[in-house]
């Protein structure tokens, strides 16, 4: 990148800052990008001790419409990723892991965002109340994988951090030798 790249925050927020990036481009033209600079978020897959994973049937005010998809948040000023995901599967789900382990990280919109998703696993769940924000409509919705894997195919479920984390996920234990509750398609058959 050109070194006469300058950079404007147009915005601050809580959760991101929104900057204009301007600089020169090839052609010697000015070009400019806004950039939405995230604080960093979390998704987890908790897994039930039968095998079901737990989702859930979010309203997402953006889109005005009901997304089935794992619990997910952003990362607090200075809290450590494994805390967040704690807090928000017991926030959004009402379940409290005895385990949780990191699966992967990845940037979720690259074209516009700079937002690094980092993608838990809780297990060992024991159940309780979710504390829901305010403005949060959620319902909780246990699955087994395959039926995870069907609403994917169907289009039923399109957030793309979960059909992301679910791939990941699915490609683990699958890695690990570990079965699916559920699953009984032939070893590698998506």
């Amino acid at each position: 990148m050109d070194q006469r790249r300058q950079i404007q925050t147009l915005y601050r927020g809580a959760a991101f800052d929104v900057d204009l990036i301007t600089w020169t481009g090839r052609e010697g033209a000015p070009v400019e990008k806004i950039a939405v600079r995230h604080r960093g978020a979390v998704a987890v897959i908790p897994e039930l001790p039968d095998g079901r994973l737990v989702l859930i049937r979010n309203h997402r005010a953006t889109l005005d419409d009901w997304l089935v998809e794992f619990c997910a948040g952003g990362i607090g000023p200075g809290e450590a990723p494994v805390v967040a995901a704690r807090r928000e599967l017991a926030e959004e789900t009402g379940y409290v892991a005895g385990r949780i382990e990191s699966l992967a990280a990845f940037v979720t919109t690259p074209g516009f965002s700079d937002e690094l998703m980092q993608v838990f696993v809780a297990t060992q769940l024991e159940p309780g109340p979710p504390s829901l924000e305010p403005d949060e409509r959620i319902e909780v919705l246990p699955m087994t994988p395959e039926a995870v894997a069907v609403a994917i195919r169907s289009g039923e479920i399109r957030d793309g951090k979960t059909i992301a984390a679910f791939h990941l996920w699915r490609e683990r234990r699958r890695e690990t030798g570990a079965a699916e509750e559920g699953d009984s398609r032939p070893e590698g058959e998506p």
